[in-house]
């Protein structure tokens, strides 16, 4: 990681904890719920799935879930290989993906972290953008986690798709 960036804003000793690979203490960040208790409402917009629902069919929707999990899940090692090489500039461009991937599946959680992201990054915030991007792994875990749910709850009528575990 380049120090040089990082200490623009002052942040000297968080600047030395990041280019030395260690967690800041800093970067706790919360995280509302765990992957084993979340439940479809905490982490889903019902409404947009109701609509996606309506306006394509089971099978389909079974589909862009796991298309959505098979992307996120290399998006979500992307965001950290371009964190821990310092590149802000792909990990803006992939927060930025993940924010509107997510709120098309009513992801809000992760929708929500991830524009979080988005705009730290445009804004030049390093110190909190490697924070966010640390811990966003636990953010999709709900989301993904939740999806799963979702998707063993939908109607099977149709040709069968097999989910894809993320991790």
């Amino acid at each position: 990681m380049d120090k040089e960036r990082l200490t623009m804003d002052d942040t000297d000793d968080m600047a030395d904890t990041l280019a030395s690979g260690k967690t800041a203490p800093q970067c706790i960040l919360l995280v509302k719920g765990n992957p084993t208790t979340a439940t479809l409402d905490e982490e889903l917009d019902p409404q947009i799935l109701r609509r996606l629902e309506a306006d394509t069919n089971p099978v389909l929707l079974r589909r862009v879930i796991n298309l959505f999990i098979d992307e996120t899940t290399t998006r979500l090692r992307d965001i950290a290989a371009a964190r821990a090489g310092g590149d802000w500039q792909r990990l803006q461009r992939e927060a930025h993906i993940l924010k509107s991937s997510a709120g098309t599946l009513g992801a809000k959680h992760l929708q929500e972290y991830a524009r979080r992201l988005d705009h730290t990054c445009r804004t030049g915030d390093l110190v909190t953008a490697h924070c966010l991007a640390e811990s966003i792994d636990k953010v999709a875990a709900l989301a993904l986690e939740a999806l799963t749910r979702y998707y063993f709850h939908l109607p099977t009528s149709g040709p069968q798709t097999t989910l894809r575990k993320y991790n």
